[in-house]
């Protein structure tokens, strides 16, 4: 029964994960051929996915289990702090009452 209930919130939560992502990108893509804007931002999504599938095989045959789970907790703080720098650096800064692009 617990394997079923949590595969059932995995499944739920990662719903979630599904929506967020299309809603960014359909925000970002606009109106003009947006089925295709479409499909080549969720072929970009696998980019790093396969990496750090990589990564996580490179480290668990290098460290065993616990260099496979730093691995895995140090990729998701560099995608937090890539995420974090990216928006750092495209957020328009307010100087004298005009924004500076």
């Amino acid at each position: 029964s617990m394997f079923v209930f949590f595969t059932l919130l995995y499944a739920f939560i990662q719903g979630f994960n599904y929506a967020s992502f299309s809603a960014v990108v359909l925000e970002s893509i606009g109106r003009g051929a947006a089925a295709t804007k479409y499909n080549i931002f969720a072929s970009l999504s696998n980019f790093p996915i396969q990496y750090v599938v990589l990564l996580d095989g490179w480290a668990y045959e290098r460290w065993q289990t616990n260099g496979f789970l730093a691995m895995d907790a140090v990729t998701g703080l560099v995608g937090v702090a890539i995420f974090f720098a990216v928006s750092i650096a495209t957020t328009p800064r307010v100087r004298g009452g005009m924004v500076e692009s």
